[in-house]
């Protein structure tokens, strides 16, 4: 049931007056509570008008929520809510805006952005109508050919995006056949010795405890002659059927496409991740699955919030049908989804060309062209939804462009932030942190013309050497990593904030790397201070211990560092007397060092006066 004036607004000479510059002027915004009966009035003032932003309705004015009245309070009580809706440059109809008004036009308030009107495709009214309702239930026919077309646009169109061309299929791959009424053949698939091109999907997704069904020496042959439908956990299924209906002959499984009782063929395959990901036509990411039975076609979770929406009956003519008015919605892809906990899975967001993204609203594909795009147009806005990680241009890039042109440009803005995200993440086991962003150092390695040692850079390489934990986090330290690399911890870190452009960073040292295989030693040129003495001479101005817990009960760093010395690497103009940083490093006999913590020193000139000392971390 509407009331007078809603009635009155969604006739046809009501919208004409939605659609001309001054808009519909409804009823004094102190009245709004009065009109229960009325639908749309009882929805405006009850419901949440912003959407995702700033949620808001209109009893949230004062005094309707109790806040204590502002001077324009008693304006804004009188002022009159009006509803506009622009026309688009297409001349369809998609937003309504709310907004209040006092006599005389002045705009007292407006939301941030304006509801969105939705009707179906079987509505009459679809041709004077921009957006869609949600309508994700699942793999269909209609989605596919959308989802393919979105794909295509991507490759022809989007500047810095790659084409799906034929490119070498990984050593083995799933080969999927069949129609798109029943669950396809499958069968593991070895690609020829020299090599064989073909289009493939990409598996992105959570293991989860424990992996019952993977590739081993004892059924490599088996899996070569046909996979039973009924062995595969879901996640497995879900991914099959979309690479199916993307119309793609081949998708790879880390779990059924390396043998995973075979250390050699691991290794091997771990290795060739930057080309699997780099080469593959799309990676489906399994968003909201925590393990490989969860399937992501039909989410078991939901993580972003739906807001109600308001149904109103038009006539137009000779034509009635539904117009929906619905608040914008986001689809947040945060660190709460299970894909963007754990570590292996950060190198498979970054590398590849584009990603077919299934959050728990609808699918979406991200490219390095664009953050997120939609199959449709709907009531979700991409561009306000917070989705992780960001893609490598998305780092600091201001202006589209080609990612490679960024990275060449700046490599050292792009590595701290994946350092720090890459660190927060969960790796089962500890051992596996040089390995699984190995692909990320692969793919940025050839664009930039760089080697990397352990997650340091040559080209930057002071920078990368001052990483710091974040207090309070229990560490570990994980073997057979020097520990001048922020991988030999399990905590989270952080590299400084002196890459950035605003501060004037001086290296203070010189730094060559070990070309011997093992690459563990590192030697350093530069002025070596006694830890003790520049404490006791208030030459310390923030410290962090890489191991604190095991050592004392809750023990200051002053302590912790006592026979310790100070490597100075870098040096910073901050302000009119500068700091310094250097890594606080114990002594293992002769000019060999390992690193125990990080420490930012004052007054560089009264302490950096000495001669450099050639020394050796390991």
């Amino acid at each position: 049931m509407l009331c007078e004036q809603c009635s009155a607004l969604f006739s046809e000479r009501g919208l004409r007056q939605l659609l001309a510059s001054t808009g519909f002027r409804h009823s004094k915004l102190n009245t709004f509570g009065d009109r229960e009966h009325c639908r749309f009035c009882r929805y405006l003032w009850n419901e949440n008008i912003e959407g995702h932003v700033i949620p808001h309705t209109l009893r949230d004015f004062p005094p309707f929520a109790n806040l204590s009245r502002s001077t324009s309070s008693p304006r804004l009580l009188r002022g009159w809510v009006t509803l506009w809706a622009p026309e688009g440059s297409d001349k369809r109809w998609g937003t309504l805006l709310v907004r209040v008004e006092s006599e005389t036009g002045e705009v007292l308030w407006e939301p941030n952005f304006p509801l969105r009107i939705v009707t179906s495709l079987a509505s009459p009214h679809t041709a004077i109508t921009r957006y869609r309702p949600l309508e994700w239930n699942g793999l269909n026919v209609e989605w596919a050919a959308a989802m393919q077309s979105l794909i295509f646009q991507c490759e022809a169109s989007h500047h810095g995006c790659t084409s799906q061309t034929r490119n070498h299929l990984p050593s083995r791959v799933l080969h999927i056949t069949g129609d798109l009424q029943t669950f396809p053949q499958v069968r593991l698939h070895i690609t020829q010795k020299e090599g064989q091109e073909g289009q493939y999907a990409a598996l992105s997704y959570c293991w989860g405890k424990s992996q019952r069904f993977i590739l081993t020496h004892e059924n490599l042959n088996s899996l070569q002659g046909g996979i039973v439908d009924s062995d595969l956990p879901q996640t497995f299924k879900d991914a099959i059927r979309t690479t199916q209906f993307l119309g793609l002959e081949y998708l790879w499984i880390d779990a059924l496409c390396i043998i995973q009782d075979d250390p050699d063929d691991k290794s091997r395959e771990i290795d060739r991740m930057c080309s699997i990901y780099e080469n593959s036509a799309v990676t489906i990411v399994a968003a909201t699955a925590s393990s490989v039975t969860d399937g992501f076609i039909k989410p078991v979770t939901s993580f972003n919030r739906r807001y109600p929406s308001c149904d109103i009956e038009v006539t137009l003519g000779n034509n009635s049908g539904t117009l929906t008015v619905v608040p914008i919605h986001a689809q947040d892809v945060g660190m709460d989804f299970p894909i963007n906990r754990r570590g292996w899975t950060l190198q498979e967001a970054l590398i590849p060309p584009r990603l077919l993204v299934f959050g728990d609203m609808e699918p979406f594909l991200r490219c390095r062209s664009w953050n997120a795009i939609g199959v449709s147009e709907t009531y979700i806005r991409y561009d306000i939804s917070h989705i992780y990680p960001p893609r490598l241009m998305d780092t600091l890039v201001e202006t589209r462009g080609r990612i490679l042109d960024y990275i060449q440009d700046r490599p050292a803005h792009i590595w701290p932030p994946i350092v720090h995200e890459y660190s927060h993440r969960i790796l089962s086991f500890d051992e596996d942190r040089p390995i699984a962003i190995r692909g990320v150092i692969d793919f940025l390695s050839r664009a930039i013309g760089d080697k990397c040692y352990f997650g340091v850079w040559s080209s930057f390489s002071i920078p990368c050497l001052l990483w710091h934990q974040f207090p309070g986090e229990e560490a570990r330290s994980i073997p057979n990593v020097p520990t001048w690399s922020w991988m030999s911890t399990t905590s989270a870190v952080r590299l400084p904030a002196v890459m950035r452009s605003h501060f004037s960073p001086r290296d203070e040292a010189l730094v060559r790397f070990d070309e011997h295989p093992l690459q563990e030693r590192l030697f350093v040129t530069c002025h070596v201070l006694d830890v003790e003495q520049l404490y006791m001479g208030d030459g310390v101005s923030q410290s962090w211990a890489d191991y604190p817990k095991h050592l004392l009960n809750e023990p200051t760093d002053e302590l912790l560092f006592q026979g310790c010395v100070v490597l100075v690497l870098m040096r910073i103009e901050e302000n009119s007397r500068g700091n310094f940083l250097g890594i606080v490093a114990n002594h293992e006999g002769s000019n060999v060092y390992r690193r125990v913590g990080l420490v930012i020193g004052k007054d560089p000139d009264r302490w950096l006066s000495g001669r450099r000392e050639d020394i050796i971390l390991i």
